[in-house]
């Protein structure tokens, strides 16, 4: 009877102490993977209808050239890269990511979501994100940056979740809008924030 408790009590041990490596090293892994951006553009999603064009063009003779660029921006186009490198000795599951965006302090909605992936040991892999931010989630002053400087300050949350555990990476870029909308002349005031 003693014999089968202790054979018994010897194997759960056994496992106990495995399972405890394996966590261990469960972890060391996921603290060693990186999720860091590549690469990223912002391009203006324009709307060329007429009567907006005729309307952005009278708020830009008028001098309001936040009207004037709300008139015929739609919203942003970001083109983003996203590098995941497992730098563990063992392959790890990358789960669905969740990146959110955040463009002059205000949180944008509708987070995007990137596929699920392995990585293999020492392997990197590199996830393309493109979104779409409407001018309804883009705050004036967003919008005062596009019109004045070109400039515009972007923050993305990257979380991977797996179980009880999380990954958060925060990215914070800046990031400027191509030439070819309208810019302020050096006389002329700065547009109101």
């Amino acid at each position: 009877m003693w014999a089968v408790v202790s054979w018994f009590l010897m194997v759960l041990g056994l496992i106990t102490l495995l399972a405890i490596i394996f966590i261990g090293l469960a972890v060391y892994s996921y603290r060693r993977l990186v999720i860091t951006p590549k690469s990223i553009s912002a391009l203006p999603e324009l709307k060329l209808k007429p009567a907006s064009v005729i309307g952005s063009l009278f708020s830009a003779i008028t001098g309001d050239f936040i009207s004037a660029a709300a008139g015929f921006i739609n919203g942003v186009k970001i083109n983003s890269q996203i590098a995941c490198i497992n730098r563990s000795l063992i392959p790890l599951y990358i789960p669905d990511i969740e990146h959110e965006v955040s463009i002059g302090g205000k949180q944008c909605l509708n987070p995007i979501h990137t596929h699920a992936l392995w990585l293999k040991p020492g392997s990197s892999e590199t996830i393309p994100i493109t979104m779409t931010l409407s001018t309804n989630d883009i705050p004036q002053l967003t919008l005062a940056g596009i019109t004045h400087k070109g400039v515009i300050n972007i923050e993305i949350h990257s979380r991977a979740t797996l179980g009880p555990f999380s990954y958060l990476k925060i990215t914070n870029i800046t990031t400027k809008i191509p030439d070819y909308l309208p810019k302020i002349s050096k006389g002329n005031k700065k547009p109101p924030l």
